[in-house]
Protein backbone atom coordinates (compact mmCIF):
# COMPACT_ATOMS: atom_id res chain seq x y z
CA UNK A 1 0.00 0.00 0.00
CA UNK A 2 1.45 3.17 -1.07
CA UNK A 3 1.47 6.49 1.48
CA UNK A 4 1.41 10.00 0.60
CA UNK A 5 3.73 12.59 1.83
CA UNK A 6 3.95 16.21 1.47
CA UNK A 7 7.19 18.07 1.36
CA UNK A 8 5.82 22.16 1.78
CA UNK A 9 8.09 25.44 1.01
CA UNK A 10 9.41 28.00 -1.12
CA UNK A 11 5.95 28.88 -1.44
CA UNK A 12 5.92 32.62 -2.95
CA UNK A 13 2.98 35.23 -3.81
CA UNK A 14 3.26 37.92 -6.86
CA UNK A 15 1.40 41.12 -7.14
CA UNK A 16 0.85 42.92 -10.31
CA UNK A 17 4.05 41.06 -11.68
CA UNK A 18 6.03 41.76 -7.86
CA UNK A 19 7.11 38.59 -6.24
CA UNK A 20 6.75 39.63 -2.64
CA UNK A 21 9.59 38.94 -0.53
CA UNK A 22 9.38 41.44 2.58
CA UNK A 23 6.49 38.41 3.80
CA UNK A 24 6.52 38.53 7.53
CA UNK A 25 6.20 35.96 10.23
CA UNK A 26 3.39 32.94 10.93
CA UNK A 27 0.61 32.72 7.70
CA UNK A 28 2.56 35.17 5.99
CA UNK A 29 0.56 34.62 2.89
CA UNK A 30 -3.11 33.30 2.95
CA UNK A 31 -5.72 32.68 -0.27
CA UNK A 32 -9.24 32.52 1.09
CA UNK A 33 -12.82 31.95 -0.50
CA UNK A 34 -15.52 33.37 1.64
CA UNK A 35 -18.22 32.75 -0.37
CA UNK A 36 -19.59 29.53 -1.50
CA UNK A 37 -19.28 28.07 -5.15
CA UNK A 38 -22.68 26.24 -5.09
CA UNK A 39 -25.23 25.71 -3.19
CA UNK A 40 -28.33 23.05 -2.66
CA UNK A 41 -31.67 22.88 -1.82
CA UNK A 42 -33.93 19.20 -1.03
CA UNK A 43 -37.70 19.79 -2.26
CA UNK A 44 -40.75 17.73 -1.97
CA UNK A 45 -40.71 14.50 -3.68
CA UNK A 46 -36.73 14.05 -2.83
CA UNK A 47 -36.12 16.28 -5.88
CA UNK A 48 -32.91 18.33 -6.07
CA UNK A 49 -32.13 22.09 -6.48
CA UNK A 50 -29.02 23.38 -7.43
CA UNK A 51 -27.23 26.79 -8.05
CA UNK A 52 -23.63 27.85 -9.21
CA UNK A 53 -22.58 30.74 -6.98
CA UNK A 54 -20.79 32.90 -9.12
CA UNK A 55 -19.03 34.85 -5.91
CA UNK A 56 -16.96 31.87 -4.63
CA UNK A 57 -14.86 32.58 -7.58
CA UNK A 58 -13.83 35.43 -5.63
CA UNK A 59 -10.76 35.17 -3.36
CA UNK A 60 -9.26 37.19 -0.21
CA UNK A 61 -5.03 37.62 -0.52
CA UNK A 62 -4.13 38.54 2.88
CA UNK A 63 -0.36 38.93 2.96
CA UNK A 64 1.72 39.57 6.12
CA UNK A 65 4.70 42.41 5.38
CA UNK A 66 7.22 43.78 7.40
CA UNK A 67 6.59 47.32 8.10
CA UNK A 68 8.08 49.94 5.95
CA UNK A 69 9.56 47.04 3.93
CA UNK A 70 9.82 48.25 -0.18
CA UNK A 71 6.70 45.81 -0.41
CA UNK A 72 4.87 47.63 1.94
CA UNK A 73 5.57 50.56 0.47
CA UNK A 74 4.64 48.89 -3.28
CA UNK A 75 1.27 48.28 -1.26
CA UNK A 76 1.03 51.62 -0.17
CA UNK A 77 1.48 53.44 -3.40
CA UNK A 78 -0.91 51.15 -5.25
CA UNK A 79 -3.89 51.93 -2.03
CA UNK A 80 -2.60 55.78 -2.25
CA UNK A 81 -3.23 55.46 -6.29
CA UNK A 82 -6.79 53.89 -6.15
CA UNK A 83 -7.70 55.89 -3.48
CA UNK A 84 -7.02 58.80 -5.30
CA UNK A 85 -8.69 58.15 -8.39
CA UNK A 86 -10.54 54.50 -7.94
CA UNK A 87 -12.42 55.00 -11.33
CA UNK A 88 -9.13 54.79 -13.26
CA UNK A 89 -7.24 52.55 -10.95
CA UNK A 90 -6.18 49.70 -12.72
CA UNK A 91 -6.91 46.75 -11.00
CA UNK A 92 -4.58 44.35 -9.57
CA UNK A 93 -3.73 40.83 -10.41
CA UNK A 94 -2.06 38.00 -8.69
CA UNK A 95 -0.52 34.74 -8.39
CA UNK A 96 -0.45 32.51 -4.94
CA UNK A 97 1.89 29.68 -5.20
CA UNK A 98 2.46 26.40 -3.06
CA UNK A 99 4.88 24.13 -3.88
CA UNK A 100 5.18 20.50 -1.96
CA UNK A 101 7.23 17.33 -2.74
CA UNK A 102 6.33 14.08 -2.90
CA UNK A 103 9.62 13.08 -0.99
CA UNK A 104 11.01 11.25 -4.39
CA UNK A 105 12.50 14.40 -6.19
CA UNK A 106 8.87 15.25 -7.30
CA UNK A 107 7.24 18.60 -7.23
CA UNK A 108 3.81 19.25 -7.70
CA UNK A 109 2.77 22.93 -7.74
CA UNK A 110 -0.79 24.41 -7.14
CA UNK A 111 -1.40 27.61 -8.85
CA UNK A 112 -4.42 30.12 -7.96
CA UNK A 113 -4.44 32.55 -10.56
CA UNK A 114 -6.32 36.11 -9.51
CA UNK A 115 -7.42 38.91 -11.34
CA UNK A 116 -9.61 41.88 -10.62
CA UNK A 117 -8.48 43.10 -7.51
CA UNK A 118 -8.87 45.92 -5.16
CA UNK A 119 -7.59 46.79 -1.51
CA UNK A 120 -10.55 45.27 1.26
CA UNK A 121 -9.50 47.83 3.66
CA UNK A 122 -6.88 50.34 4.68
CA UNK A 123 -4.38 48.23 6.77
CA UNK A 124 -3.88 49.08 10.76
CA UNK A 125 -1.02 49.86 12.44
CA UNK A 126 0.11 49.70 15.86
CA UNK A 127 3.02 50.58 18.43
CA UNK A 128 4.15 48.61 21.67
CA UNK A 129 6.38 49.24 24.69
CA UNK A 130 6.70 45.75 25.78
CA UNK A 131 8.26 43.91 23.00
CA UNK A 132 5.37 42.84 21.03
CA UNK A 133 7.19 42.28 17.60
CA UNK A 134 3.91 42.19 15.95
CA UNK A 135 3.99 45.96 15.68
CA UNK A 136 6.90 45.18 12.65
CA UNK A 137 4.42 43.43 10.91
CA UNK A 138 0.92 45.31 8.18
CA UNK A 139 -1.55 42.98 7.15
CA UNK A 140 -2.68 43.65 3.80
CA UNK A 141 -6.19 42.43 2.28
CA UNK A 142 -6.59 42.27 -1.48
CA UNK A 143 -10.26 41.02 -2.58
CA UNK A 144 -10.00 39.43 -6.48
CA UNK A 145 -13.38 39.00 -8.38
CA UNK A 146 -11.65 36.01 -9.95
CA UNK A 147 -9.39 33.33 -8.81
CA UNK A 148 -8.81 29.98 -10.74
CA UNK A 149 -6.81 27.03 -9.31
CA UNK A 150 -4.86 25.01 -11.52
CA UNK A 151 -2.18 22.25 -10.86
CA UNK A 152 1.21 21.97 -12.49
Amino acid sequence: MSHCVTLTGEDFAIVNGRVLSDVADQDWGQLEFESDITSVKNSKNDNALYAYNTTGKQGKLTMRIAVGSSDDKFFTSLLNTMSADFSGFNLMSGTFVKRVGNGRGGITTKVYECSGGVFKRRPNIKSNSEGDVTQSVVVWEILFSNSEPTIQ
